[in-house]
Order: structure tokens, then sequence, then C-alpha cells
């Protein structure tokens, strides 16, 4: 933490600490009150809309790596948490009202087609699947998929100085450069298939 915090201030980097309410009337408490054994929400749940909305606005106030981050890592023994799974960076973010959401970083845009001499394996990651997967399961009226909306996150404020995991600051690479932007780079399992996220 002194090494970072030296670092940041050379840099200007101000490590943010932000207070949590729990609110029993969040959208996210309703949704999870709504889940049962047969769906994740009702097909007249109000919740579900708000909660798509309100994911949108909330406001971050701790990233950490996911716990299959971690035990891909070596960081915790998850085991009997969680399955590791993957190979694309994901990481948990807590809110200011106490909800957790995962977040994956857009690897590149939807039009981006598979470049022939990649891996048949190893495509790209695709952050709209998810959401697509999402919609597609409302209309279907399945109901198992948890809501997945796309927002833009501030890498600086939002994850470089809100994280309190060390290894996660380690990743950041912040321009000396005025107006720069913050860029961290990501290693995943199957050797160095990490990507540059800015």
């Amino acid at each position: 933490m002194k090494l970072y915090s030296e670092a940041a201030a050379l840099s200007n980097v101000t490590i943010t600490a932000h207070e949590a309410l729990f609110d029993p009337d969040a959208s996210w408490v309703k949704f999870h009150l709504g889940i049962t054994r047969y769906a994740l929400y009702s097909r007249e749940d109000p919740s579900v809309q708000r909660l798509v909305h309100d994911i949108t606005a909330m406001k971050v106030i701790n990233a950490d790596y996911t716990q299959d981050e971690k035990a891909l890592k070596g960081a915790c023994d998850c085991s009997e948490v969680v399955k590791p799974s993957g190979h694309h960076l994901k990481l948990s973010l807590k809110m200011h009202n106490f909800a957790k959401v995962m977040f994956k970083p857009m690897r590149q845009q939807r039009h981006e087609e598979t470049p022939e001499d990649v891996f048949y394996f190893v495509d790209f990651q695709r952050h709209n699947a998810e959401i697509a997967a999402f919609h597609l399961d409302r209309v279907l009226d399945f109901r198992r998929v948890p809501p997945v909306v796309g927002r833009l996150v501030n890498v600086t404020a939002e994850i470089l100085q809100v994280t309190q995991n060390e290894d996660l600051r380690a990743v950041f690479f912040t321009s000396p450069a005025p107006s720069s932007l913050s860029s961290f780079w990501s290693f995943g399992v199957l050797g160095d298939t990490g990507g540059k996220h800015q």
C-alpha cells in the first residue's frame, strides 16, 4: 500500500473512500426477494426494469477480483465456493447501496470479427453476448438469466481509485502526460491471453 500511495501522490491519483448505505427499498434487494425456484423474477416484476436502470447509474465504492479470478491466481482456496472458469478478466464491483455487480470490460467493438489466424477455441470474449442473452431470455419467457447491462465505466475513478486490492492496483499504468487515460493489463490462465483496457 505504501508503494502505491507514494506513486499515486506523484501521479495525482487519490484513493477515494466512500460510505455505503443499505437501502431496504433498493431495486437489487427487491429483485433478490423475488427469486423463486422456477425463475429469477416474475413476468410482472417491476424491480427488474428498475434494476436495469439503476445498475447504469449506481456509484462504485470498491473493486476487486472475483472469487474465481482469486482462485486462478492462487490467492484463495475458493474451490468449495466457486469453480474457476473462463480466461477473461472479471471484476466484482461493490456499489454504494451494498449491491455487488460483475464487471467484464469490452475487449473489442461489436462489429469486429474474429481474425482467421486466431486459434479456434480462443474466440474473442463478446461482452454484448451476455447482454443479448438476458434480453433473449426475457423474450422467450425463461427468466433464468440475471439482469445484464452495458455501462461506461471510468477505469480511473471507478476501479483504480476505489480498489483496496494491491494486486489489482499493480496492473494499472497511468501515463504522466496531462489529461491521459489510465490503462490496465490483465493476464489469463491460458498463457498470455491478456489485453489492454482503457
